[in-house]
């Protein structure tokens, strides 16, 4: 059997050097294979709408809330809060404690009649319409993948007479303690997110 050159043993080295110092500086995102190869790894999510499902109160999505949405729907352990300018919804899942277990963040109807371009424009800027890693309702499919890989299936849904592909990622290689499963609903004929759930249970 041939063996290697010695030659070759400070490009490798600088190489994997490399390969360390991207895996500490992108967290997540890259990890370095058993066979020594850079690989694009996997990316979980943790935040929807500025709350943590598995950590974040209806007390505190209170707070988050208040004052520029509307609260729609409320019970002891549902709630439903709307933008009254885009129609753009928030509806959360909480257990007995209080504590939200899901979040859905819908692209919502029509825009309003007394919504103007300047109302529209402020309600976009809000942070409240996107995941922790800046992923937008309005934002391409293309750009999801880009953000979260590859989902681990794909189906066909309709909501509101729209036909829609749902985007299913299961989180559990992130551990027990982090939100487990983000569906991700785009509308076929454009390709945009107009639906996103996150959950800290699995489903």
């Amino acid at each position: 059997m041939r063996r290697a050159s010695t030659k070759s043993w400070p490009y490798a080295s600088a190489l994997n050097a490399l390969a360390v110092f991207l895996l500490a500086a992108s967290g997540p995102v890259i990890s370095l294979a058993a066979s020594g190869q850079m690989v694009l790894g996997r990316r979980n999510e943790l935040f929807l709408a500025r709350l943590q499902p598995g950590k974040d109160t209806l007390e505190a999505a209170a707070k988050v809330f208040g004052g520029q949405l509307q609260k729609t729907v409320s019970s002891t352990q549902n709630e439903k809060w709307t933008d009254a300018c885009t129609g753009r919804t928030v509806t959360l899942e909480a257990n007995a404690q209080g504590v939200i277990q899901e979040i859905t963040m819908d692209y919502g109807t029509k825009l309003r009649p007394a919504c103007t371009p300047q109302m529209y424009a402020a309600a976009e800027r809000e942070l409240f319409w996107q995941t922790g890693h800046g992923v937008k309702l309005g934002d391409s499919r293309q750009h999801l993948i880009e953000m979260y890989g590859k989902p681990g299936s794909t189906s066909p849904s309709v909501k509101d007479g729209r036909e829609l592909e749902l985007l299913y990622y299961a989180f559990y290689w992130a551990g027990s303690n982090v939100p487990q499963v983000m569906e991700v609903s785009c509308e076929r004929a454009t390709g945009r997110v107009v639906e996103i759930l996150l959950a800290y249970p699995s489903l």
